[in-house]
């Protein structure tokens, strides 16, 4: 009569054949969900998270790109350029949640920060150097400032 064998239970509608049901254990989509298209955000988060080895103080180390633009962008603010500095400072105020002025202008357009700023631009201008503190003891060390080099970490 019919090829198949002889079932002792029903089979239909919501009863599939045991043989062909899935296993304990096994999935119905070996294979996975195909992977999306990535957007924008991703594509940026990956190649900025990328690692490229450095040599930094005479030691080569791994850093990401993320990092790498972090030390550019804060080296440049840090030798007195106004434009890194401000975005240094909005970056900040994102993160503190805090509200925050426009510009850089704006936190420095005090009277009172006037004479120091003149001074520092003139300093800048004419190449001189920082005059020393009377008191060299109580100026910090550069283990002071940063106590995981002290302590001898194997970060860059």
């Amino acid at each position: 009569m019919t090829d198949q064998p002889h079932r002792p239970y029903p089979i239909g509608y919501g009863k599939p054949p045991r043989e062909t049901r899935f296993k304990p254990g096994q999935s119905g989509n070996p294979a996975g969900r195909r992977p999306l298209a990535k957007n924008f955000a991703t594509a940026m988060d990956e190649a900025l998270s990328a690692t490229v080895r450095v040599t930094k103080d005479g030691r080569r180390c791994m850093l990401s790109k993320r990092e790498l633009i972090a030390h550019g962008l804060v080296a440049r603010a840090t030798a007195g350029e106004l434009r890194p500095a401000e975005l240094l400072i909005n970056q900040e105020r994102l993160h503190e949640k805090t509200p925050g002025l426009g510009s850089i202008e704006d936190i420095f357009d005090g009277s009172e920060e006037q004479p120091v700023l003149d001074g520092i631009v003139q300093r800048i201008r004419a190449g001189l150097e920082i005059p020393a503190s009377p008191n060299p003891a109580s100026e910090p060390t550069a283990a002071d400032a940063n106590p995981d080099k002290a302590a001898g970490s194997d970060q860059c």
